[in-house]
């Protein structure tokens, strides 16, 4: 978990819960490929004011970033 936070931390963005979570998941699952409906499916539960919409917007982070392609 905490390369994670220091993965986001060198990319210059926060740490809020939706990016780590994101992060988390394609971490844990390196050869899995998911939809932005599937991690939304996958994470809902677990993470607080999580919406499909915000699955986009910390994807798009994400890979502007570089931490995803």
């Amino acid at each position: 978990m905490r390369t994670v936070y220091a993965e986001l931390s060198r990319a210059g963005i926060r740490a809020t819960p939706n990016r780590v979570a994101v992060l988390t998941l394609f971490r844990d699952n390196p050869v899995e490929h998911f939809s932005a409906d599937q991690i939304y499916r996958r994470l809902a539960a677990d993470t607080e004011s999580f919406s499909l919409a915000s699955v986009y917007r910390t994807l798009s982070h994400l890979l502007e970033m570089g931490l995803i392609t």
